[in-house]
């Protein structure tokens, strides 16, 4: 348990990472579009991507690891969560809302990873003459 909100926390763990909580969510929303309450990648390397289930201006927003979410169920106008450790969490959200935010999680996490595994390679044609200056003398490389 800590003391700190959950926005703090995060905030503080994007710090250590050398990443910050505005950044992430500007890439979020450029990735994913102008959404509310986006998912964001804390760690690429560490597969830290989070969605908050409500605006995380409240104070009882929950934020979800997106790989850590098993699956969610509907029971009496709540969302059971059930989470990789084994417990399961019930919160007042529609189901069809919690798992639209875990799909834009799943989302921005694909894209992120895609993104970073993708390679560019560059070719060029090389001239087949080169010249070398100094001074006043020029030498053409390849000849003797």
């Amino acid at each position: 348990l800590v003391k700190q909100s959950p926005l703090k926390l995060i905030s503080d763990t994007m710090h250590y990472y050398g990443h910050n909580l505005k950044g992430a969510i500007e890439g979020a929303q450029s990735i994913l579009g102008k959404i509310q309450m986006c998912p964001i990648m804390v760690s690429s390397e560490q597969d830290i991507c989070l969605f908050p289930h409500k605006s995380p201006m409240h104070a009882d927003c929950i934020w979800f690891s997106y790989k850590h979410v098993i699956q969610a169920r509907n029971e009496e106008g709540y969302t059971v969560v059930e989470l990789s450790n084994g417990h399961f969490l019930k919160i007042k959200v529609r189901l069809y809302s919690f798992n639209h935010k875990k799909q834009n999680a799943g989302d921005l996490r694909r894209i992120l990873q895609d993104r970073s595994k993708s390679t560019v390679t560059l070719y060029f044609k090389p001239r087949k003459e080169y010249r070398l200056s100094k001074g006043s003398v020029t030498a053409k490389l390849g000849s003797k």
